[in-house]
């Protein structure tokens, strides 16, 4: 399982990252840090409705799909 700690802060960053996440077939998930909130991280609406949450949001997995983490890289605290 995983999960990252992410900081997304504009539309651009978003619509990059949203970009990223549709590539793989694994579900992936952003959740809050008690875990009231979760949407799909290859939702666009999902994703910006996360940065409404505070300043600890996650993406969650049940495994890492390969390669994600490196193209995330600069999304990851």
């Amino acid at each position: 399982m995983i999960k990252w700690q992410i900081e997304l802060n504009t539309m651009n960053e978003i619509q990059k990252f949203v970009g990223i996440t549709t590539k793989y077939k694994e579900d992936l998930f952003v959740e809050n840090e008690d875990k009231t909130f979760r949407v799909s991280a290859k939702s666009m609406m999902g994703m910006i409705y996360s940065t409404e949450w505070g300043s600890k949001v996650y993406l969650t997995a049940e495994t890492e799909p390969k390669g994600l983490f490196t193209e995330l890289s600069e999304y990851i605290k």
